[in-house]
């Protein structure tokens, strides 16, 4: 019977595995980037991982960095044979390496690009990995500052400053008032206030000075400011190197808000601090307000003036009982 015609086929419709499988590829010990200057084993190396058959062994892993559609540099590995290099790779890599692993022993910012890996078994099967995109990130520096002071009469403003090192491949910075309840950065440094510098070895430096951010009744209780500053990838990934975040307890304290000032009633507050929300928290003691309407006016409701306290857990105005009121029962109307 001529059944082996079959067998191939019939393996793909009952979903069995077959043959070489190549990649991902990435770098030793799953690091997001290649430090430049710091060439070795255990940090300057792409891995091509590979799955054989049970019957199937590596003739050769073959490497190429790209630069569009053409490979500028290739390296090609056999278990039986040292390593050759060509083109952008000759000569930076460690041809003497007993795995087929990419291996720099010198790095140029030229060498950041796509790498993809190749696999052929001694069967004469091939198969390849998807491109991937290494950075060699030069930060020429760890020196940093940032600067954050209030302003002398306007509390509720912040003036900041920052001052970062330069990078290769260019950075991208952010900086500004952020939120996870909000969804990330709300309010940041604008393009046009971040001060660029090109240095002659192609590396950029960023900074900016004395931008100013407000805090008010919108501000989010959770807010910080945070600062990014690191380098994205062709995907749009931002690899950081840095991320801070200065988280003052004045910005984040919730209290009870102000009264709505209904027509023709007056409060005075008492024993508490107002903030930058408009909210009153503790100073003295419990903030108290006390209500009033004005000569003319009166309650039908409450006895006047009305003291209430504000409640620390519910962040309501409420009597002395713990009874809540709203400004429809401190409504003044004219005496007859």
């Amino acid at each position: 019977m001529a059944a082996f015609p079959f067998t191939v086929p019939l393996l793909a419709i009952i979903g069995v595995t077959a043959g070489l499988q190549v990649g991902p590829i990435h770098l030793i010990q799953n690091y997001t980037y290649i430090t430049y200057g710091m060439p070795s084993p255990e940090y300057s190396v792409i891995q091509c991982p590979y799955t054989l058959q049970d019957d199937e062994t590596v003739d050769f892993i073959s490497w190429a960095l790209w630069s569009g559609e053409d490979a500028v540099g290739t390296y090609v590995w056999s278990p039986v044979e040292l390593g050759k290099s060509n083109g952008s790779l000759s000569g930076v890599v460690n041809v003497s390496r007993e795995d087929g692993d990419l291996e720099f022993t010198d790095l140029r910012y030229d060498l950041g690009g796509f790498y993809s890996c190749s696999v052929t078994t001694t069967t004469g099967e091939t198969a390849d990995s998807e491109k991937w995109e290494v950075l060699i990130i030069d930060t020429t520096s760890n020196t940093m500052s940032q600067d954050f002071e209030n302003i002398i009469g306007s509390p509720c403003t912040l003036d900041t400053s920052a001052r970062l090192y330069a990078v290769f491949p260019e950075p991208t910075p952010h900086a500004g008032l952020y939120s996870e309840t909000s969804g990330g950065f709300y309010d940041e440094v604008t393009d046009s206030q971040w001060d660029k510098v090109i240095y002659p070895n192609t590396s950029v430096a960023y900074s900016f000075s004395n931008v100013l951010f407000q805090f008010d009744e919108d501000t989010p209780y959770d807010v910080v400011f945070a600062l990014t500053y690191g380098v994205t990838k062709t995907d749009g990934s931002l690899i950081p190197l840095i991320t801070t975040a200065t988280d003052v307890f004045a910005w984040n304290i919730q209290g009870c808000p102000a009264m709505l000032n209904v027509t023709n009633q007056v409060e005075e507050y008492s024993e508490g601090r107002k903030t930058c929300r408009n909210e009153y928290v503790p100073k003295e003691g419990v903030p108290q307000v006390s209500v009033t309407c004005v000569e003319g006016y009166h309650s039908e409701t409450v006895v006047t003036p009305l003291v209430l306290f504000c409640d620390s857990e519910t962040f309501h105005w409420v009597t002395e009982d713990g009874e809540n009121m709203t400004d429809v029962d401190l409504q003044c109307l004219p005496d007859e």
